[in-house]
């Protein structure tokens, strides 16, 4: 854990894949990053650890999929008027 020159906290540890990981927001207070970084060992000693950026991958993937799935469907039932309108029937 480090103070940033802002006063905030920034935690971070090394996880069981050998990489640095850090805490996805910075604290203001000491005790909270403490606490932060206490949850993430107790997740690697129970076993339970993820890896944050194959999460976030997997969520930013499946949000792209649902959101191409989404458009395709409005995109049968609009038609464009010129200049900038969208009329969905």
């Amino acid at each position: 854990m480090r103070k940033l020159p802002s006063g905030r906290y920034q935690a971070s540890y090394l996880g069981p894949d050998g990489r640095r990981h850090s805490a996805p927001e910075t604290f203001e207070r000491k005790p909270d990053a403490s606490q932060w970084l206490a949850g993430m060992e107790t997740e690697i000693a129970q076993g339970e650890w993820r890896d944050p950026q194959a999460a976030e991958q997997f969520l930013t993937r499946n949000r792209l999929r649902s959101l191409s799935k989404n458009n395709a469907v409005h995109a049968r039932h609009a038609r464009f008027d010129y200049p900038h309108h969208l009329l969905v029937a």
